[in-house]
C-alpha cells in the first residue's frame, strides 16, 4: 500500500499496517520512558541537573539527600546510557567528570516544573 493511500485508509477508519502499529510503537516508548523515569533516583538527578546546570559527581552525592555513592553511579549510567544526562571527562589529573542533561533530559522539564506545582502529585488511597 502506497503512503497516500495508506493515509486514506487511516482517514477513512479502515485497517492499515500503520494503524495498527501506532499503538505498540506508543506503548513501546511509554514503557521505555517509564523504565527510566520510574526507578527511585532518576527523575531527582534529572531536576538537580536542571537546577544546577552540570555537576561533578560529588557535587551531585553532595546534592542529593538519602542516595550512596553505589546508587547515583549506577543511576547515571542508566541515564547516561538511556540517552539523557551526557557525562564528560572535565580534568585528566586528577580525573574530574561532569554530568549535564542532553537536549532530551532537559526536554523533561516539564514533567519536573508539574511536579513543583503540585500539579502530579500522587497520594495513596488505603482501601477501607
Amino acid at each position: 500500500m502506497c503512503p497516500a493511500s495508506n493515509q486514506i485508509a487511516v482517514a477513512s477508519g479502515e485497517s492499515s499496517e500503520f494503524s495498527k502499529r501506532e499503538p505498540d510503537r506508543i506503548q513501546a516508548e511509554l514503557t521505555a520512558l517509564s523504565n527510566v523515569l520510574g526507578r527511585k533516583w532518576n527523575l531527582v538527578i534529572i531536576e538537580r541537573l536542571l537546577a544546577n546546570g552540570p555537576l561533578g559527581f560529588s557535587g551531585l552525592l553532595e546534592d542529593i539527600d538519602g542516595i550512596s555513592s553505589k546508587v547515583l553511579s549506577e543511576s547515571l549510567d542508566d541515564l547516561e546510557a538511556s540517552g539523557l544526562v551526557d557525562r564528560e571527562i572535565v580534568n585528566e589529573r586528577p580525573i574530574r567528570v561532569e554530568y549535564s542533561l542532553t537536549q532530551q533530559g532537559a526536554a523533561l522539564e516539564w514533567i519536573i516544573e508539574k511536579v513543583r506545582e503540585g500539579s502530579l502529585t500522587v497520594t495513596a488511597h488505603s482501601e477501607k
